[in-house]
């Protein structure tokens, strides 16, 4: 739970730094990146069915990661959507406003 506390902001710290135009226009490469994503995407949908919560909000948080180190694929609009409904619904969002 802990690491969790910690992984999101650092994140959206992230987001920060990264997001913008040039980001945008760059796209992942890596074959390896693009698969550990996917395995991501897989390991969200599977921690909606096992429970609680910090175990999707710590594959979201690395797929946001992964994607603003290398770039946007076809999994990072859903990534950064989950994220946001992290911030807003499943933690006190004080800290990260």
């Amino acid at each position: 739970f802990q690491d969790v506390e910690a992984i999101v902001p650092e994140t959206l710290q992230m987001v920060g730094q990264t997001f913008g135009e040039e980001w945008l226009k760059k796209e992942i490469e890596n074959e390896s990146v693009r698969q550990i994503l996917k395995f991501y995407t897989a390991m969200i949908t599977a921690s909606y069915i096992i429970k609680p919560p910090h175990f999707m909000a710590y594959f979201v948080c690395k797929m946001v990661q992964l994607s603003l180190q290398h770039g946007v694929s076809k999994y990072t609009p859903l990534a950064l959507l989950q994220l946001s409904n992290i911030v807003y619904t499943s933690f006190d969002n004080a800290p990260f406003l």
